[in-house]
């Protein structure tokens, strides 16, 4: 019965250390956004553990009819201001 126990405990345990890697990972890394705005366009941001949004890519459809898309790169460095 013990055993039983034991085994239990550490799945549990081993569970809780995953969910608290994923989360500092999370913190640490941000995670992607993507919205779609009203003008066919979407835009990929990065939010950062302090809420701080970073654009990492946007793409503007500048033809549905036909599909073409045209496809800016930013990079989250240049959209810090300083000072």
């Amino acid at each position: 019965m013990s055993s039983y126990k034991l085994i239990i405990g550490l799945i549990l345990i081993v569970i809780v250390l995953g969910l608290s890697l994923t989360a500092v990972y999370f913190l640490q890394n941000g995670f992607v956004v993507q919205a779609v705005t009203p003008d066919y366009s979407t835009a990929q941001s990065l939010v950062t553990a302090t809420g701080e949004v970073r654009l990492i890519s946007e793409a503007k459809i500048t033809a549905p009819s036909s599909g073409i898309i045209e496809r800016v790169l930013i990079s989250a460095g240049d959209l810090v201001e300083e000072g």
